[in-house]
């Protein structure tokens, strides 16, 4: 084996292992901002249940005041009397 050839399979070897090594850094990268996505997507929808536990109960008690009014004492019964 002469030296050119010896040299050109160092250079072919070097060359993979780059691209490899950034193969390898791409899918790091693409894994860390899926993640900081999901994290994302997960805050906020805890934000959404939060104001959902401390909107609700006061949204459900309007509500039945508004059909007390507007129905009466039928409305208070419900459906089982």
């Amino acid at each position: 084996m002469s030296g050119i050839e010896i040299a050109a399979g160092v250079a072919g070897i070097v060359s993979a292992l780059c691209a490899v090594g950034t193969i390898i850094k791409k899918a790091r990268r693409q894994r860390k901002e899926k993640k900081k996505a999901l994290q994302a997507e997960a805050f906020k929808a805890e934000q959404r249940l939060l104001v959902t536990m401390d909107e609700g109960p006061p949204a459900i008690n309007r509500e039945y005041d508004q059909n007390l009014q507007r129905l009466g004492e039928r409305f208070k019964r419900g459906d089982g009397n």
